[in-house]
């Protein structure tokens, strides 16, 4: 996709005669990622994602486009007027004049294609060449966006959005070829059956879905991992010892009467025997386990 992109914001920037134009790829007022094709005649340093993210552009370009595809701003004396500070820190001298399309798919906003210092005297119909090129960037950001859910979807857990096996089997390949320190922390909540079968599914899941944000805000979440119905592992790299015990305290301390947890563990200053780190935390779990039956 990013390869189709740029080309497409080449061919608008050639186009237009442009210094810059640039994609803003948005969720709601905040930047997610930034494509840009310059002009190699270009000599000015032109705004980048700080300036979106410092003066909230999105939210400006959402005030000036209204029901407007494409906005045009051939005079600055208005920015220099109404937003003086981002006027002077990063478009005096830079930016002469801009304009901007929103990319939607159908209502919701996307992102922004904005083309910065573009001729006013070729002769092209711009606003159409915006259009066009905003349609086309749209669907691609949109099949992107398609694609990125898919392949969460594929490696996370639904109902936690923790990694589940598959995540979990490649972090475990990935580790199993290097020599630093590694945490490895087994947790199952006890009584999950019980509380299924008295108070229903939708308690369960909840209790699964609390236990996952606690685990995961203890040792980052992108380290944990849903294995099971009621089963948790966090797999925590470069860590020293004093460390990863210090986060198990934690952990053992939100053991309480109404949701306890099992829990093992392991700790290694060498990844490479991970196999066998993961089966020492899993059995030290299952032993904590039997003592609660």
């Amino acid at each position: 996709m990013v390869k189709e992109l740029k080309r497409a914001l080449k061919i608008v920037g050639q186009a237009l005669d442009a210094d810059m134009v640039y994609v803003v790829r948005t969720n709601g007022e905040k930047v997610e990622k930034m494509y840009e094709w310059v002009s190699k005649s270009c000599s000015t340093d032109l705004p980048a994602r700080k300036m979106f993210e410092e003066f909230e552009m999105a939210r400006i370009f959402n005030g000036v486009l209204g029901d407007k595809t494409v906005f045009f701003r051939d005079d600055m004396t208005a920015v220099m007027d109404t937003q003086p500070e981002l006027y002077s820190k990063y478009l005096a001298g830079q930016v002469s004049r801009y304009m901007v399309a929103a990319l939607k798919d159908k209502e919701e906003i996307l992102g922004y294609l904005i083309a910065d210092n573009y001729s006013l005297e070729k002769q092209i119909e711009t606003v159409r060449a915006m259009e066009t090129i905003a349609m086309f960037v749209g669907t691609q950001l949109k099949n992107q966006l398609l694609k990125d859910e898919l392949v969460f979807l594929g490696s996370h857990d639904a109902l936690t959005g923790l990694g589940n096996r598959h995540a979990l089997n490649k972090a475990i390949i990935s580790l199993s070829s290097q020599t630093s320190p590694v945490g490895i922390c087994y947790t199952d909540i006890n009584g999950l059956k019980l509380i299924n079968d008295e108070k229903g599914h939708e308690a369960g899941d909840q209790i699964i879905i609390d236990i996952g944000m606690m685990f995961g805000s203890i040792f980052k979440k992108k380290y944990c991992y849903r294995i099971g119905g009621d089963e948790f592992v966090a797999i925590v790299p470069d860590i020293e010892k004093e460390k990863f015990e210090e986060l198990i305290a934690k952990i053992l301390l939100k053991n309480s009467k109404e949701v306890s947890l099992s829990v093992g563990y392991a700790w290694s200053k060498s990844s490479k025997g991970i196999n066998d780190l993961i089966k020492k935390a899993d059995e030290a779990m299952y032993r904590e386990k039997a003592s609660f039956l």
